[in-house]
C-alpha cells in the first residue's frame, strides 16, 4: 500500500530525524534538494520550452526562509548551468541568516544580481521560480512586497512558472489557497507529495507534480511520518 502523502509537521521531522540522527547538516539536505531540483528544471525546460538552459532568461523569487534558501541555491546552480539568472528576495543578503543567508551570500559573492524591488517586467522571464513560501505557511494571505510578486507572477507567465516545495500562498496541508497564490506550470515537492498538494482542487495551482530526494533513506521517512501522526498538533511557525 503507497504510504500517505507527508503533512506539514512530518516534513519538518524528515529534516529534524536527518539532522539529529543521521548528522545530516541543513545545508547538506538543502544543497541535495537544490541539485535535485535544478535537474527537474533542466528537464521542464528542455521538454516544455524546447530551448537549451544557456542563456535562458530565469527570474528566481527567494524569501527570507528555508524555501528561500533553496531557491539560492538552485539559482547558483542554474547560474553554472548557462541561465541569465536574476534574483528577488525582500530581505537585503547581509540579514538573512542560517542556510538561506549562506547561500544567498554565495550568490551575491557569484555577481548574481539580487534586487528587493524588482521591475514587472522581471516576472515575464521564460522561467520563473518560485521560492517564496514552503510549507510552513498556512496563513490567510500574503504579506507584501510577495502578494504583488505572486500577482506580477501570474500576470507575467510568458514561459514556465515553477514552484519549489509548494506554491507559494498554497496551505501544504488544507491545500487552501490565499487570495493571492502561484499558478504554477509545475511543483518540484522534496521527499513526497504533501497532503495539501493532493486536495480536491490543489492542481489549478500546484501543475504538474514532481517528487525530488534530499538524500534520506525511506526508512527514517516512515518514522517521520508515524512520529507526526502520534504527535499533538503544535502552532505552525512563520514561513
Amino acid at each position: 500500500m503507497k504510504p500517505p502523502p507527508l503533512s506539514r509537521e512530518a516534513a519538518r521531522t524528515v529534516d529534524r530525524l536527518a539532522i539529529d540522527e543521521l548528522g545530516l547538516p541543513g545545508i547538506v539536505l538543502m544543497e541535495n534538494a537544490a541539485i535535485n531540483a535544478t535537474a527537474v528544471l533542466l528537464d521542464l525546460v528542455e521538454n516544455r520550452l524546447e530551448r537549451p538552459i544557456q542563456g535562458l532568461p530565469t527570474a528566481i523569487a527567494c524569501g527570507a526562509g528555508h524555501n528561500g534558501g533553496d531557491g539560492f541555491a538552485i539559482a547558483r546552480h542554474l547560474s553554472l548551468w548557462g541561465a541569465d539568472v536574476r534574483i528577488a528576495c525582500p530581505r537585503p543578503v547581509a540579514d538573512l541568516t542560517g542556510d538561506a543567508g549562506t547561500n544567498a551570500r554565495v550568490c551575491a559573492a557569484m555577481g548574481l544580481p539580487i534586487d528587493a524591488e524588482p521591475p514587472d517586467e522581471m516576472w515575464s522571464a521564460e522561467l520563473v521560480v518560485d521560492a517564496m513560501l514552503g510549507t510552513g505557511f498556512a496563513g490567510d494571505a500574503v504579506r507584501e512586497p510577495l502578494a504583488g510578486w505572486i500577482e506580477a507572477i501570474n500576470r507575467g507567465r510568458a514561459g514556465l512558472v515553477v514552484s519549489i516545495d509548494t506554491p507559494s500562498g498554497l496551505d501544504s496541508d488544507t491545500g487552501t489557497p490565499a487570495p493571492t497564490t502561484v499558478a504554477a506550470d509545475a511543483t518540484v515537492t522534496f521527499v513526497d507529495a504533501k497532503r495539501g498538494l493532493l486536495a480536491q482542487g490543489a492542481d489549478r495551482w500546484v501543475g504538474e507534480l514532481i517528487v525530488a530526494e534530499i538524500g534520506v533513506p525511506d526508512a527514517l521517512v516512515d518514522r517521520a511520518r508515524a512520529f507526526a501522526a502520534d504527535a499533538p498538533a503544535s502552532p505552525t511557525p512563520p514561513a
